[in-house]
C-alpha cells in the first residue's frame, strides 16, 4: 500500500526533525486540553439532560443546556482545535519516522475518523 506522505514529503533535514518535534508538542498542548474539555463538558452534559427527564426537573435540563453551550464551542473551534491538530500530528510524525516501517499514518488516519466522529456527535448532541 503506497503511502500518501511519502510521496508528498521530501526527506528529512536535521532541522525539519527538530521543528516537526516542536510542531508536536505545541499540538499536542492545544489538542489534549480541547478535547478533554469536550469529553467533560458532553459527560456532565449527558448526565444533567438524563437527571432533569428522569427527575422532571427543568433545572437540570436548563443546567445541561447551559454546559453544552458555554464548554463545547462551536463547529470552527471544533475543526481549528480537534480535528486540524490530528492531520497535522500525521504531517509531522511522517516526516520525523520517514523510511522507518511504520504504519503512523495509518494510525492517525483511524484516529481522525475516530475524533471526526465523536466531535460530530457531540455537536449533534448540543
Amino acid at each position: 500500500m503506497m503511502n500518501f506522505f511519502d510521496v508528498t514529503l521530501a526527506p528529512p533535514r536535521a532541522d525539519h526533525i527538530l521543528i516537526a518535534k516542536y510542531i508536536v508538542i505545541v499540538l499536542s498542548l492545544m489538542f489534549v486540553p480541547y478535547i478533554s474539555t469536550l469529553f467533560g463538558s458532553t459527560l456532565l452534559s449527558l448526565i444533567y439532560s438524563f437527571r432533569g427527564k428522569n427527575e422532571n426537573n427543568p433545572m437540570f435540563s436548563r443546567l445541561s443546556q447551559d454546559i453544552a453551550d458555554t464548554l463545547m464551542g462551536g463547529w470552527g473551534m471544533a475543526i481549528v482545535m480537534g480535528m486540524l491538530p490530528i492531520f497535522t500530528l500525521a504531517a509531522c510524525f511522517a516526516q520525523m519516522l520517514y523510511g522507518a516501517e511504520v504504519a503512523i499514518v495509518q494510525y492517525m488516519a483511524v484516529t481522525l475518523v475516530a475524533v471526526v466522529v465523536s466531535i460530530v456527535l457531540a455537536m449533534w448532541f448540543k
